[in-house]
């Protein structure tokens, strides 16, 4: 498949499953946490059953760890994600998410002492400015603060930044499918180890009889991240991971275009704002979250 349309499909899925997780945990799932267990158990089939036709292949303990770590650093990031939507739109919180790029840069820097230009930089404080734009909340005389969520998301993006970092480090010296097993290991580790208390296995038993939710999450994290995830990889793997970048950082535009038509008034399974000051906030953030991530990777 050619990388582009890859990329771009990934952009979308990704969008399309942040909506879906969004409704999940504010109209069915009992708390986050409970939904964090489901998304993370349902990491582990889409992951291990390509390998029935592929199988495992012998790789050192280091990259395997490698390939494996750069999974729950998605995992941990996927569940300051979760949080955050709890309390967030679901455009806010793909656009804030969508700054890992510029993490990944000031990893190079710092670990992989890479080097970047006054453009890049400029980029990056472009793509703060954007992420920190989109979260500011609108009040009647003007802008609110940022609230401590702005920073949860961040962290989630954080984490996200890292976890690609070792994607494309194991990918350097494993297969694509051995790659993608050991991180959907790895990704579900965190998801279904960390919010587990007696609470949470309480309300995941009354879950699985939510056949609406269940369905909803099935669809979002078995099937549209598995395809979001396998076209991320394929970006990634069949280009310079630049351009491919600047490709995905769209993912923004299409959340807020999904969020937007899911709260029209004849839809109404979201409820984010459509006034036209929050419109043209947003549109101008999104634009400064793309244009500075497309900036740090191609410039």
């Amino acid at each position: 498949m050619d990388w582009i349309l890859a990329a771009i499909a990934s952009a979308i899925g990704f969008a399309g499953v942040g909506i879906l997780d969004k409704i999940v945990i504010e109209k069915h799932s009992p708390s986050p946490r409970t939904f964090m267990i489901f998304a993370g158990a349902l990491q582990l089939p889409g992951s291990l059953i390509p390998m029935a036709f592929v199988g495992f292949e012998s790789y050192s303990a280091i990259n395997i760890l490698i390939a494996g770590g750069s999974g729950v650093l998605i995992g941990v990031s996927l569940l300051l994600m979760f949080l955050a939507l709890r309390h967030q739109d679901a455009s806010v919180v793909a656009s804030v998410y969508q700054t890992a790029p510029v993490f990944v840069a000031i990893i190079a820097v710092i670990f992989l002492k890479e080097s970047l230009t006054v453009l890049q930089w400029i980029a990056i404080l472009l793509t703060v400015a954007g992420a920190v734009l989109i979260s500011l909340k609108r009040t009647g005389v003007g802008f609110g603060s940022l609230g401590v969520w702005f920073f949860v998301m961040i962290g989630a993006s954080v984490f996200f930044g890292a976890g690609l970092s070792l994607t494309k480090a194991a990918l350097n010296e494993m297969s694509f499918w051995n790659v993608f097993a050991y991180r959907g290991i790895g990704t579900a580790i965190p998801l279904m180890l960390l919010p587990i208390t007696r609470d949470t296995i309480k309300e995941s038993l009354l879950f699985v009889k939510n056949i609406k939710g269940l369905s909803i999450v099935i669809f979002s994290e078995a099937i549209l991240a598995f395809a979001a995830l396998w076209f991320t990889t394929i970006a990634i793997d069949n280009s310079p991971v630049a351009l491919a970048t600047a490709i995905m950082s769209t993912r923004p535009l299409f959340a807020v275009i999904f969020g937007a038509v899911l709260s029209l008034s004849y839809i109404r399974v979201l409820d984010e704002p459509l006034d036209r000051d929050s419109i043209t906030q947003r549109s101008f953030a999104v634009v400064m979250i793309i244009v500075g991530v497309s900036g740090i990777s191609l410039l």
